[in-house]
């Protein structure tokens, strides 16, 4: 299974999160899903966050929309 879509629902904790989180995640569709690769981008995008923002966010894999899509992902501003 690989790393396919992203999608982003609430508030964003600062301004332009949203657009650098879905900038960045380009170079993850595609690739072959990994935890420790989640875990490791997610750190890596809201390092500067203000410490509770980046502790608030949550993500998650989607249910497939097709057997040959990738593994859609929701992250969650709180």
């Amino acid at each position: 299974m690989s790393f396919g879509g992203l999608q982003l629902e609430g508030i964003e904790p600062v301004a332009g999160a949203g657009k650098a989180l879905l900038t960045s995640w380009r170079q993850l569709q595609g690739e072959l899903y990994n935890p420790q690769v989640l875990q490791k981008w997610l750190a890596a995008n809201t390092k500067g966050w203000p410490d509770d923002a980046a502790a608030r966010v949550q993500i998650g894999a989607l249910p497939s929309r097709t057997a040959d899509a990738g593994l859609d992902f929701l992250l969650h501003f709180q």
